[in-house]
């Protein structure tokens, strides 16, 4: 044993130049292994932070067309039964009666002429799979009731589209 370790001591350099070098590469895989598992970490965090940013996007967004929604719907519903209202009533229905709406208010519907047979000016015939017949009245209702869908369907468009848009000039 005495001879050994007295050849380790002489050929110290050769026995320990290895043993050293091992080290060395040891402690870089260490610190290497450590910096990636750091930087997954990093990537993995910053990962569920974009997501999360995206899901409250996208619940922020559906929150404001769900609103939207409920707002036109609601207006159509008001604007409908006010409609109907002007109708039976036999006054003057305007269905773009806001100066906001663009164009102006629609013209009122003119009354039957007494000069016509009012069972001539008020049948229509339509398809077998109606009532029969339908009267002018319940067309004027009906165009007033479509005009007022328009309106509000081209609200609703023009506010989506303005969501869309700045939620797209957001990015």
């Amino acid at each position: 044993m005495n001879w050994l370790l007295r050849t380790i001591w002489i050929h110290r350099s050769i026995v320990l130049f290895p043993v050293v070098l091992l080290g060395v590469w040891l402690g870089g895989v260490w610190v290497g292994a450590g910096r990636i598992q750091s930087k997954w970490d990093t990537d993995r965090h910053q990962a569920a932070l974009v997501l999360a940013q995206q899901e409250q996007k996208s619940a922020d967004i559906q929150r404001s067309q769900e609103q939207i929604n409920r707002e036109i719907s609601n207006e159509f519903n008001q604007r409908s039964v006010q409609l109907a209202a002007d109708w039976k009533s036999g006054g003057s229905v305007r269905v773009r009666s806001s100066p906001t709406d663009g164009v102006g208010g629609v013209s009122a519907v003119p009354a039957t002429s007494g000069a016509v047979a009012p069972a001539a000016s008020n049948s229509v015939p339509v398809a077998a799979r109606d009532e029969g017949t339908m009267s002018c009245e319940r067309l004027g209702e009906d165009a007033a009731k479509a005009t007022l869908m328009l309106v509000e369907l081209q609200k609703w468009v023009q506010e989506m589209g303005a969501l869309v848009w700045a939620n797209e000039s957001s990015h």
